[in-house]
């Protein structure tokens, strides 16, 4: 007879988004699953040193460095062609510029 367990919330990946979201629930008391397909934790975020780009952001101002939503937009768009992935690049920006 096999046990049954229920949770709160189940975490498909555990690459920095997967553990983040993990670790904030079971924080919070939710009864949390993490599955991950590979042996390997960290996902794309292992391979990449963890990085996240926040384009224009105040760290980069205070530094003197110049940057700006128009040119994020750009360089997504080259990056980024698909016209599907246009709602989700322009949330991104968005989010970024209210933060």
């Amino acid at each position: 007879m096999s046990a049954v367990e229920s949770f709160d919330l189940v975490v498909l990946g555990a690459g920095a988004g997967g553990l983040t979201a993990a670790t904030v629930a079971a924080k919070q008391g939710l009864a949390t699953l993490l599955i991950e397909k590979s042996s390997y934790v960290g996902g794309t975020t292992a391979i990449s040193g963890g990085m996240v780009w926040v384009p224009d952001n105040h760290l980069m101002r205070a530094a003197g460095i110049q940057d700006s939503r128009d040119t994020a937009r750009s360089y997504l768009t080259a990056t980024v062609p698909e016209a599907a992935a246009r709602i989700k690049l322009e949330s991104y920006l968005l989010v970024l510029h209210i933060s």
